[in-house]
């Protein structure tokens, strides 16, 4: 069904979400784009404080919530050249795989309306704000970080109101400053913002497409067990960040001690949390609203929150503890493979017992210490090269099995100066993982690893020296003639070409193998998955 296109007389801020293309790199049947099973929260979150700005100001402005993954760019460009007449900014979401579509759909709203004003966020545009302001002459404004859902909320209606008078006041704002020749300035995003959020209104996934029922589909159909239970599924936050996000950063605003694929961008406080009571109100928030399961988006919870989940538990509110437990809210969270070491599990079984929580997602990754410490797994460098990660991984897997919890799981199947044998080795120790305990594994996805800027792995093909220092320290061999070959082309460019990027990283960082032995291998991991019964994701 067309959505309705309202009065022109109502102006509408339309916050998007683009999907990506998918890639076709040795994968011919892959679909046109990856759907979302859960909305994009930090749009949602930027939608409720943006309503309720403008209406705090007498402004009618309409606000809508557009996931294109639930839909595809087709109809979302519809949705918005229909709409032209009455659009007053497109924001949009961005992340490494959406950010050409995302720029192209910028530049063809301008081509109908170069009044429409054009804002980005989120991590994509973080890694490469300054680049991406420089380079594209379609964007207006951007968002550096995460604590900037003030600062815009504030500017749009500022906007509105044609009273922009100093653009250094709205945390987080990129933009060109006037007063130095169009210089690309960036403000400071403010961290104390994050206990003055208001609790999501997700309604704004019902309209103008009912995205709500679309990602209810995508859950039942990538996570059967949800449909079982009738449960629906949404996203909250009352917590932020990971342990490893702690510690120094490197010229471009990256942890070091980072897992070397991990692409968020922890803004200027590696970690903050609400305290119990607001904890609970969110909670309480998205249960008032229909839902009775929740993907906790914190980065890791058991290690790096556990104080807070410990308060939780001591002051559970009347409201839950009056619920009968089989009509409890689930949650489902990250964590690392280590807060389920002998010593920790305590508080695994308090987040069981008396939280709810029994899906984890845990970042296993590999299933050789020299494959984990490729990836910085460790929660330090010292620990790094020091601690036997793959230990912790075969803990964790045993002891949520023993426990009842289920697991999801990443791997990643190619890293730094990976080789055939250390795939091997890989392979076999997930095998046997496998036999043992493929019970208590509710889903797997499998990839490549994925170079996205933001994250260390993406330095390496910028900065070589990284990757060859790296590899070194472990033993293992980069290509450093050919990283220096294509350096220039991810130090200075925006508009990255997927594929390729992935090509460069196998060939520079990767030498040992090559791109059709890594995904010979990722095949045979996947039969490995799901001849176990394992649901692929």
């Amino acid at each position: 069904m067309d959505a309705p296109v309202r009065s022109l007389a109502t102006k509408e801020i339309v916050l998007i979400n683009a999907a990506d293309s998918a890639s076709t790199l040795f994968d011919e049947a892959a679909e046109p784009y990856q759907a979302n099973a859960f909305p994009n929260l930090g749009l949602l979150t930027l939608g409720t404080a943006l309503r309720t700005e403008l209406a705090a100001r007498g402004l009618s402005h309409q606000v809508t919530y557009f996931d294109a993954s639930v839909t595809g760019n087709d109809e979302l460009i519809s949705y918005l050249e229909a709409h032209a007449p009455r659009l007053f900014a497109v924001c949009f979401s961005i992340y490494t795989a959406n950010y050409v579509a995302s720029a192209r759909i910028a530049e063809r709203v301008k081509r109908l309306d170069p009044n429409i004003h054009t804002v980005l966020g989120n991590d994509g545009f973080s890694a490469i704000w300054r680049i991406a302001m420089r380079r594209r002459a379609a964007f207006d404004y951007g968002f550096y970080g995460n604590d900037v859902v003030e600062g815009f909320s504030r500017l749009m209606a500022d906007l509105a109101e044609r009273r922009v008078v100093d653009l250094g006041r709205y945390p987080g704002l990129v933009f060109r400053d006037p007063a130095n020749n169009g210089r690309i300035a960036r403000n400071e995003e403010d961290p104390e913002e994050f206990n003055r959020l208001p609790m999501v209104d997700y309604s704004l996934t019902r309209g103008p497409f009912d995205h709500d029922a679309r990602y209810l589909a995508e859950q039942h159909r990538s996570m059967p067990s949800l449909a079982a239970r009738g449960a629906r599924g949404v996203t909250i936050e009352f917590a932020r960040g990971c342990l490893k996000f702690g510690g120094r950063r490197n010229d471009y605003g990256v942890p070091l001690n980072a897992c070397d694929f991990c692409a968020i961008n922890p803004g200027s406080r590696a970690m903050i949390g609400a305290d119990a009571e607001r904890a609970w109100a969110i909670i309480r928030s998205a249960v008032e609203q229909g839902y009775n399961y929740f993907f906790v988006t914190t980065d890791e919870l058991p290690l790096t929150f556990w104080p807070l989940l410990n308060r939780m538990a001591e002051r559970v509110p009347d409201w839950y503890r009056d619920m009968h437990r089989d009509d409890r809210p689930r949650f489902l969270c990250y964590a690392r493979a280590d807060a389920f070491k002998a010593n920790k599990l305590h508080r695994i079984d308090l987040m069981m017992e008396q939280l709810n929580y029994d899906t984890f997602w845990i970042g296993l990754e590999a299933f050789s210490t020299i494959s984990l410490r490729a990836m910085n797994k460790g929660i330090s460098a010292s620990r790094n090269g020091s601690q036997d990660m793959l230990e912790h991984n075969l803990e964790a897997v045993a002891c949520a099995a023993q426990r009842g919890a289920r697991i999801g799981a990443g791997l990643i199947v190619t890293h730094l100066g990976i080789t055939p044998d250390i795939m091997e080795t890989n392979f076999r120790i997930l095998d046997d993982c496998l036999q043992r305990h493929a019970q208590a594994f509710m889903e797997i996805t499998v990839n490549l690893l994925y170079p996205n800027p933001g994250s260390l792995a993406f330095d390496y093909l910028r900065m070589p020296s990284s990757a060859r220092d790296a590899a070194g320290r472990l033993g293992l061999e980069v290509d450093y003639d050919y990283l220096r070959s294509v350096q220039g082309k991810y130090a200075e460019e925006d508009m990255i070409d997927t594929d390729e990027l992935l090509l460069d990283f196998m060939r520079g960082c990767c030498p040992a193998v090559t791109i059709e032995q890594a995904f010979d291998y990722r095949n045979r991991v996947s039969e490995l998955v799901s001849s176990h019964g394992i649901q692929l994701v």
